[in-house]
């Protein structure tokens, strides 16, 4: 019994649609390719944009606090001067 087997020369070569790219064909891959890299691109840059308004919040809240401390002591300090002068 015979178990080898015979290669013709079609099955030895893949069909020409397959091995020739033709422009269309590359720039479909390029783009689709770019396609990929801008959508990972944009949510790296989303997620640090929110990264950086997050931070940007804290020290908002952080400046505002400061400034209403020193308007309580601004207040506070002009009371006590007032009834100073008043004495």
């Amino acid at each position: 019994m015979n178990n080898t087997l015979t290669l013709t020369r079609e099955q030895t070569h893949p069909p020409i649609a397959l091995t020739n790219k033709g422009l269309i064909d590359r720039a479909a891959i390029w783009f689709g390719l770019a396609l990929i890299r801008w959508a990972r691109r944009s949510d790296l840059l989303r997620s640090e944009r929110l990264a950086r308004r997050q931070e940007q919040a804290v020290r908002q809240l952080d400046a505002d606090r400061f400034w209403q401390e020193v308007a309580d002591q601004r207040a506070t300090t002009e009371k006590y001067m007032l009834f100073r002068s008043l004495q």
